[in-house]
């Protein structure tokens, strides 16, 4: 499978949506309510810029309280999407059926529900390897997901992600496949810092985190 495009930085982490709801009122109560307090605090100028705000501080409050309830809304409907995802999922087949973003996605919210803090690569560009990154309890560990339902992921894939890994300065690295891998992959894995995940086994990790 030709493998796409993309990625480069960070990607983005996914924050729960009331993180976003908690930041929409607290702007609009930041912006209508204590703003104007500080601007008459200062000592040139202050009570007028205090009339200014409180006249006219509400409008850019409500546009940036609406802007992130709208962010909320995105976060929501995505964090749904990926636990339905998950939860949907009935076996090897239903795996393999998904597209390679969706399989990244089905990864990522396995191992959020292991109490990881996730980041998914978005971004375009070059991806080094790297399509989640993960932290717990200060360690960094690398994913790098294949989709392959046909070929066996080998020797050299592994290989290139423990590069990576050194490079990054990260603690370990997993690799998912929906298909498996060779037996030359499982014994240069078999005494490094490297976990390898195939279908059956990310099966399996999902029935567990369902519970």
């Amino acid at each position: 499978m030709a493998r796409r495009r993309r990625r480069g930085g960070a990607g983005a982490i996914d924050l729960p949506w009331w993180v976003a709801v908690f930041l929409a009122a607290g702007s609009w109560v930041g912006i209508v309510y204590f703003l104007p307090e500080v601007l008459a605090g200062l000592p040139i100028g202050g009570r007028r810029l205090a009339v200014f705000a409180d006249r006219l501080a509400w409008a850019p409050a409500t546009l940036l309280a609406a802007v992130l309830l709208l962010w909320a809304s995105v976060l929501w409907r995505r964090g749904t999407r990926k636990k339905r995802l998950l939860d949907t999922r009935t076996g090897i087949a239903s795996i393999r059926a998904l597209s390679w973003r969706e399989f990244e996605e089905l990864v990522a919210e396995a191992f959020r529900r292991e109490g990881y803090r996730v980041v998914e690569n978005t971004k375009a560009g070059a991806d080094g390897g790297v399509d989640i990154r993960l932290r717990k309890e200060g360690r960094l560990v690398l994913v790098q997901c294949k989709h392959w339902n046909s070929n066996r992921v080998g020797v050299p894939v592994v290989r290139e992600m423990c590069g990576v890994m050194m490079d990054e300065g990260a603690a370990g690295v997993v690799i998912v496949c929906s298909g498996g891998f060779t037996r030359d992959a499982w014994a240069f894995a078999k005494d490094k810092p490297v976990r390898l995940v195939d279908g059956r086994a990310l099966m399996g990790m999902i029935a567990r985190v369902r519970e």
